[in-house]
């Protein structure tokens, strides 16, 4: 279902409910073969559907016939489409502002999405996804497939010289850690005695019409460290996209914010020209502590 909504020209998929391991397995799918597509777990199905801001279509077959209800539809500016499992509850159906049918028969769930995506949106072969470090070269036999360059890496955290300036898109990562003692050293000032672990959060920065973080541009202005970042560190910079992948649990103790600030903290220091060791320390600390 997820590949077939990405390739086909949908922005996000919600989930319900949460697999963090297929979410991992999009993210680094996306990466590699480019586009924004994310996608996104939730646990509560029926908040999704009262506070989206948008249309929400629900796919059935029980539904109206796509044909008739397309043309009404094409023309929201935001549509969350609905694809249920075999046991659908009722009150989606009351919930949806259209029931949507491809056809009056069984089919899959995913024959509903891909059809209707295709209605709605047009031909896969007008799509364009920027970023990723693949393409296929269409062939009439065989498979041809051109590697891309990949993007310098950054590693903020070993031992070693200043972090070089490097043109965009920049990758950057950062370990996890695992406390002994002294939590919250560094928002409090006081030592820690810690070990790095072999989890880590990796940002892909790259020029964009609008900052946003992972699609989401209301991140430049909302609280949070995202947006310290950037007040820190690229307060007159144009625009940047801010692309996130993570296996460092959240809420977990293991550093997840921390090993975001730092990789974040270390990309926009490499696109601003560069930056050593010890001020990209102080300024991640700087970050955290404003958070």
């Amino acid at each position: 279902m997820a590949l077939s909504a990405r390739a086909l020209g949908a922005e996000r998929m919600y989930l319900h409910p949460p697999d963090p391991d297929l979410t991992e397995r999009i993210h680094a799918l996306t990466h590699r073969w480019g586009g924004d597509f994310e996608v996104e777990g939730i646990d509560d199905w029926r908040r999704l559907l009262r506070e989206f801001d948008g249309t929400v279509v629900h796919l059935t077959m029980y539904g109206l016939p796509l044909e008739r209800i397309a043309p009404r539809i094409r023309s929201q500016p935001r549509l969350l489409l609905v694809v249920g499992g075999a046991k659908v509850p009722f009150e989606l159906y009351e919930r949806a502002r259209y029931n949507v049918a491809v056809g009056a028969q069984p089919h899959s769930e995913v024959a509903a999405l891909a059809l209707t995506l295709d209605r709605l949106i047009g031909p896969v072969s007008r799509r364009q996804f920027t970023g990723g470090t693949v393409r296929i070269r269409p062939s009439a036999r065989g498979k041809r497939v051109v590697e891309k360059e990949a993007p310098p890496s950054i590693d903020p955290e070993p031992i070693g010289g200043p972090i070089p300036g490097s043109t965009l898109p920049v990758v950057a990562r950062a370990p996890g850690k695992c406390i002994l003692f002294g939590e919250h050293g560094v928002v409090r000032g006081t030592p820690e005695l810690l070990f790095a672990l072999d989890l880590e959060t990796q940002v892909v920065i790259q020029a964009a019409a609008r900052t946003e973080l992972n699609g989401d541009p209301d991140a430049a202005t909302a609280p949070g460290y995202f947006r310290t970042a950037f007040e820190e560190m690229w307060a007159l910079g144009p625009p940047l996209g801010v692309r996130t992948t993570s296996r460092v649990p959240r809420r977990s103790g293991l550093g997840s914010s921390a090993a975001f600030v730092a990789a974040l903290a270390a990309g926009l220091g490499s696109a601003s020209g560069g930056i050593d060791r010890p001020t990209l320390a102080r300024r991640s600390f700087a970050i955290e502590q404003r958070t």
